[in-house]
């Protein structure tokens, strides 16, 4: 297990303007990355998370958007950006809501069916740097790791917010056993 720590606000585009020229000849020909987005109810937000997904910088992806059931205006907006984007998003719609597991899932499933080997989360409320993926897959690819995770950085309302729980800076078996501070839209 890799963890990727923290990058602060400021840190980030020395970062990438460090390392990007040098990721991206080094994964030209990247691995397919299934992106898996279960979906409730989320038409306030998900538009900025297809957003952030297909503008990263690691660009051979698929997105799996699995609608559970959503009431509001959630399946069409995706469906809107399906047909814009018809090689890289795939949508699923759960006639009965079941839950963020079961449409995770239906993703793993569907990611399945493709033959896809590496595998990304985000909730349909998450956003993710343009270089959160290409990241990762460094990191995984290159330290021989099975899961790569980050720490979350918490934004309400345009601000940042502190966890208020305890994430240690390095992977802690003892401490993920007590609690899991790994969350998924972050591996």
């Amino acid at each position: 297990i890799y963890h990727q720590g923290h990058t602060s606000f400021g840190d980030v585009s020395d970062v990438i303007e460090r390392n990007y020229s040098i990721l991206v000849q080094r994964y030209k020909h990247m691995n397919e990355v299934g992106v898996i987005v279960p979906a409730y109810n989320s038409e306030e937000t998900i538009e900025k998370t297809l957003a952030d997904i297909l503008c990263q910088t690691y660009d051979n992806i698929k997105i799996i958007v699995i609608d559970d059931a959503s009431t509001d205006n959630t399946y069409n907006i995706v469906k809107k950006y399906q047909t814009k984007y018809t090689d890289k998003i795939i949508l699923c719609r759960n006639e009965n809501n079941q839950g963020v597991s079961a449409s995770r899932n239906i993703g793993l499933s569907e990611i399945d069916k493709l033959g896809i080997k590496y595998v990304a989360y985000c909730d349909a409320d998450d956003n993710w740097r343009s270089c959160h993926l290409i990241n990762s897959m460094d990191r995984l690819l290159r330290g021989k790791a099975d899961l790569v995770y980050s720490k979350p950085i918490y934004v309400s309302k345009g601000n940042y917010v502190a966890p208020n729980w305890y994430i240690p800076d390095e992977f802690d078996y003892e401490v993920l056993k007590d609690h899991n501070y790994i969350w998924i839209s972050t591996v």
